[in-house]
């Protein structure tokens, strides 16, 4: 394995964006309406049906939108596997618009980015021996401890929101029929500020992560 020159050495893996606000008692009221606009106006998404934890949604394959949810206190959206993370912020942010809409959501409690990228190696060996020589881990040994594959966990204030940066060695299940191996850096970026729902724009919350993750991830290992 090399140590990763930018961006783009990464593979993205996984996208999921999520957000809380108050209970909308219009939830218990106005569900198939909200079903029908959600089906009507998010090309490729199809209610799937109702569990404890709201009512869920699968996309299609051409849809950038994996699957999501909505329920009384929350919305929650991953992206499809190989879908430009651009295109699945776009549909996200009709997704949550529309949801807010329906339920009558009038201030946002708090906002989730979590996103997975691998650096892929041949085997779990190959990936731990890479990692162990990494600046990261030579810190936690500094601290009189034993770095531990399982991962290690750096978090950071920014200006408007919060990182935690889990590093470690993985499997990863790409689809049904593919795994890879390899440094998975999983990253979420959260922010509790409760704000107007006017105020939030996923689609912008989550491009300006991709833009720090653009600059920034390729630097966190470095030997």
């Amino acid at each position: 394995m090399k140590t990763p020159k930018d961006f783009r050495d990464f593979l993205a893996v996984r996208s999921i964006v999520e957000v809380r606000f108050p209970r909308a008692h219009k939830y218990w009221d106005d569900c198939g309406k909200l079903i029908e606009t959600l089906e009507t106006r998010v090309n490729g998404v199809t209610c799937a049906g109702l569990d404890a934890k709201g009512f869920n949604f699968v996309g299609s394959d051409s849809c950038p939108i994996l699957g999501a949810r909505f329920f009384w206190d929350r919305v929650l959206i991953e992206q499809q596997s190989g879908v430009s993370p651009r295109k699945f912020l776009e549909s996200a942010e009709e997704f949550w618009r529309l949801s807010a809409l329906g339920l009558g959501v009038g201030h946002v409690a708090g906002v989730g980015h979590r996103l997975w990228y691998l650096l892929k190696s041949e085997d779990k060996k190959e990936a731990e021996d890479w990692l162990q020589a990494q600046r990261v881990w030579s810190s936690v040994a500094d601290l009189g401890g034993t770095p531990s594959n399982d991962g290690v966990v750096l978090r950071a204030h920014l200006t408007d929101r919060s990182l935690r940066l889990e590093i470690g060695v993985a499997d990863v299940l790409i689809r049904q029929d593919r795994k890879l191996t390899g440094v998975l850096m999983d990253t979420d970026f959260t922010s509790r500020k409760k704000q107007p729902v006017d105020s939030l724009d996923l689609d912008v919350f989550g491009n300006e992560n991709l833009t720090w993750l653009k600059h920034r991830l390729h630097q966190v290992i470095q030997q």
